[in-house]
């Protein structure tokens, strides 16, 4: 007898962005110049339920910013291009409900209360504990950000960084 694969599950949507429930999974942009880095927090995020995809420099985060348009950032301050910083601050104009999560391996007081001031909801130290960062995932998880400012007028600077 010929094995029938089940419809059922064939009918059913593979779309990263929708969980198992048919609830839209909340999205995050991961920016960070170490793919490890990257990769173990990509792992970890999809675990506890969220959408996840990486960039590895500060052109490709606005791009992919500006493309999927994530409800949370983790934003490493020191990158190849730019300044995570200046980045947040360009994150900030585009989208203002945008949470932001910066990581450092370099930390100084100065970068995190500037952070902080630009609307980062914290500053992590690396090594952080995932289990901090679990906890600040479950607390975005939960906000239900305004509606987006993306595609609006004053976007217009932002659209030379992701000129195909």
């Amino acid at each position: 007898m010929d094995c029938i694969p089940d419809m059922a599950c064939l009918s059913r949507s593979r779309d990263p962005g929708v969980g198992p429930g048919g609830e839209t999974k909340k999205k995050v942009l991961i920016v960070d110049d170490e793919y490890l880095i990257r990769y173990s927090l990509q792992k970890l995020i999809e675990h506890e339920g969220f959408e996840a995809f990486t960039a590895g420099s500060g052109h490709e985060a606005l791009c992919l910013f500006e493309e999927r348009q994530p409800d949370i950032v983790i934003l490493d301050i020191r990158l190849p291009d730019t300044n995570g910083l200046a980045l947040l601050r360009t994150i900030k104009e585009m989208n203002p409900s945008a949470i932001a999560i910066m990581a450092t391996g370099c930390p100084d007081a100065q970068g995190g209360d500037e952070a902080m001031k630009m609307g980062a909801l914290d500053y992590l130290e690396k090594p952080f504990s995932m289990e901090h960062l679990k906890t600040l995932m479950r607390a975005g998880k939960r906000h239900n950000p305004r509606e987006p400012t993306i595609g609006s007028a004053e976007q217009a600077p932002f659209e030379q960084w992701c000129e195909k």
